[in-house]
């Protein structure tokens, strides 16, 4: 009998942007506390909060310890940056582009 690992499952989980969006927010491998991971998905802590759940549950990601607050951390070394790097490599779905403000411009200059 051969085990195959769920890709729906893991697909779900991903595919919801404001997991996604916690997830892109990750990938340089640092610890970030749910405030801040609600603010990079524009979320509401308490929404932040239900999907960091997920994650967690799903095994994306880990609860550690950073001070007074817990933060959560990508799980394994590499983890979310090399999954994610390795996902849109295989993926021939265009990158999506977001519009960024225009900087203001300095009239002293």
């Amino acid at each position: 009998m051969t085990t195959n690992p769920d890709v729906a499952a893991v697909a779900a989980l991903i595919a919801v942007p404001a997991r996604a969006a916690i997830l892109i927010a990750l990938m340089d491998g640092r610890a970030l506390p749910a405030g801040e991971l609600a603010r990079c998905a524009a979320l509401s802590p308490q929404a932040a909060s239900a999907h960091l759940n997920k994650l967690v549950a799903g095994g994306f990601l880990l609860m550690v310890s950073i001070g007074r607050h817990p933060a959560r951390h990508p799980h394994g070394a590499g983890g979310v940056a090399a999954s994610s790097q390795n996902f849109f490599a295989m993926s021939k779905i265009p990158a999506v582009t977001t519009k960024t403000p225009p900087k203001a411009q300095n009239p002293s200059i």
